[in-house]
């Protein structure tokens, strides 16, 4: 759908062309007119306008006063001047521009319908990916430490890496880090008493961490830190480059490391009145075992957290005695919770099956029932799922197909492949339920539109007008009145004010010219093209015939 803003100072040629490109459905044109420069100012307040099409000399504001304003508003904007006046000097300003086109008046329609249509194709040109590809390289370095961190966090998970393209990732990220060279990990839990943290008290104590980490370490390792949970730190560590610190037995690097951070623990608690735990690796890791060591390194901190204790050097012998493997895959599968809830709550149903698939893989796995950490996967699935279906009041209709009682009674299936098999069609149920609403909601948006239209026929009828009602994108109004009903939105207009035309051209109490009022015309002569381009005969040939029918 694209905005054609038609701009005269003479009423005949602005309406003469509205009517003209209304009645192109071909070129999905939702046609305005402004007959100044300074209405059509009014417009580019308004809305985006694509195309303008307007006089180069006029009263008050000229069309190359306007083309400034047009460029200030709306830099993509086509602009197509029409004259009368073939005068080079006073329109080189303007030609010289490669987004705007020049036409004398006397050239005629079909000219002046052919710059419009080299308009269209050149905003489809302007809109290729290539030019949004090529800007968003451009602004890659400010967001670069998001990527950073989403990679890493990617990393840590456990999720996909193709380490075999590790050296390529390091060197587009800006990663500081030698992706051939192992790393220690180092963990961090800030401890404060109050639970009510503000986020930018949050962001300031892991910065300044950060800062005192690096003021005390950093001519031993070079680093890479992120915040992978709410007030907890990961470093991976290795050897400053450029030092003796690389040839350094392992053991003795990590006494420094230690060392340092007693260091960092004082200074964080005497300057942000914060302690800090600490658990370091024992040794160096290889980055695909990565995963496993932070599931480790994680656990430990925990426990430590929970002890008291404020630092820690893991040993390949100190595993701690209530950590075992079960645990820590359970952990790393809540760790994925809020990707369930964001993949239903958009409603994607092929990525949340993806992202619930290791929790029924873990859940079938079990074959003992009263397993404990399989009940807490179960309830961390049942959760986000009973959660969406309270807040979107889809209860009543899921039980009409299945026993909503069992999604908060894991102990109600008889095995846990029946809890993973109950899971698996609920979310189904669930997802089918959200699309009907989501159909049901844009039916009632085309009904409403469609009422509007019926009950205006005889009113100028735009995209925006129709947007502002529905409070949508008038581009996403354009597609979704196509989806629904397979019909072009102006089409639908158009064939609606043919049918009431026709239906008002029955009753002879009415004349022609009152009838092209009542559907949205100004003028009979223009109604009269419309009708006959759409009937073939013209809207007094139809009543003659309507007339001789009804003798018959």
């Amino acid at each position: 759908m694209y905005r054609l803003l038609i701009v005269d100072d003479e009423q005949d040629i602005v309406e003469g062309l509205f009517e003209l490109f209304r009645s192109f459905d071909s070129f999905d044109l939702d046609v305005y007119k402004a007959f100044s420069g300074g209405e059509a100012v009014e417009w580019m307040r308004k809305t985006k306008i694509d195309i303008v099409l307007t006089d180069i000399r006029m009263p008050g504001l000229s069309g190359l006063q306007l083309m400034e304003v047009i460029r200030a508003h709306w830099p993509e904007c086509q602009i197509i001047f029409l004259t009368g006046y073939n005068e080079f000097d006073y329109v080189y300003a303007a030609i010289k521009n490669t987004s705007v086109s020049y036409l004398l008046k006397m050239e005629g329609h079909e000219e002046i319908v052919n710059a419009v249509r080299n308009a269209i194709i050149k905003i489809i040109e302007n809109r290729k990916i290539d030019d949004l590809i090529s800007n968003a390289n451009k602004q890659l370095n400010t967001a670069l430490p998001i990527i950073q961190k989403e990679y890493f966090m990617e990393l840590l998970s456990g999720n996909p890496i193709k380490f075999d393209q590790i050296d390529e990732h390091f060197e587009q990220l800006g990663i500081p880090l030698d992706p051939q060279s192992p790393v220690i990990m180092i963990s961090c839990k800030v401890n404060h008493p109050s639970k009510d943290i503000s986020l930018l008290n949050r962001v300031k104590w892991v910065q300044s961490i950060h800062m005192v980490f690096e003021k005390y370490l950093k001519r031993i390792v070079q680093s890479y830190y992120i915040e992978y949970e709410k007030l907890k730190i990961i470093w991976l560590a290795q050897p400053y480059k450029g030092s003796d610190q690389e040839t350094v037995e392992t053991e003795t690097i990590l006494n420094s490391i230690r060392g340092n951070l007693e260091s960092v623990q004082e200074v964080c608690y005497e300057s942000l009145g914060v302690s800090l735990s600490f658990v370091i690796d024992h040794k160096y890791s290889d980055w695909p075992s990565i995963p496993a060591k932070f599931q480790s390194i994680s656990e430990a901190l925990r426990y430590c957290t929970d002890k008291g204790i404020e630092m820690k050097l893991l040993t390949s012998k100190e595993i701690i005695s209530d950590t075992n493997n079960d645990i820590s895959i359970v952990q790393e599968l809540f760790r994925k919770q809020r990707q369930l809830e964001n993949d239903l709550e958009s409603g994607q149903e092929e990525a949340f099956q993806t992202s619930v698939h290791p929790f029924l893989l873990y859940l079938r796995d079990q074959k003992t029932k009263d397993f404990r950490p399989a009940f807490e996967v179960y309830y961390s699935v049942s959760l986000v799922l009973s959660s969406y279906i309270n807040r979107r009041d889809l209860a009543n209709e899921l039980e009409l197909h299945i026993d909503l009682k069992k999604l908060t009674r894991a102990d109600g299936h008889g095995t846990w492949t029946d809890a993973a098999d109950y899971l698996v069609a609920l979310a189904k149920l669930v997802f089918e339920a959200q699309n009907d609403e989501e159909e049901d909601r844009a039916k009632t948006v085309i009904h409403k539109v469609q009422k509007y239209i019926m009950n205006h026929l005889g009113e100028e009828i735009s995209l925006s007008k129709l947007s502002e009602i529905v409070y949508l994108n008038p581009s996403y109004l354009s597609r979704l009145f196509k989806q629904i009903t397979g019909e072009n939105l102006f089409s639908y207009i158009n064939n609606r004010r043919l049918d009431k035309a026709k239906e008002l051209l029955g009753d002879h109490q009415y004349k022609i010219h009152e009838i092209a009022a009542m559907v949205g015309f100004s003028t009979a002569p223009y109604f009269t093209r419309f009708f006959k381009k759409l009937m073939a005969i013209s809207p007094q040939e139809y009543r003659d015939k309507s007339k001789n029918k009804s003798k018959n």
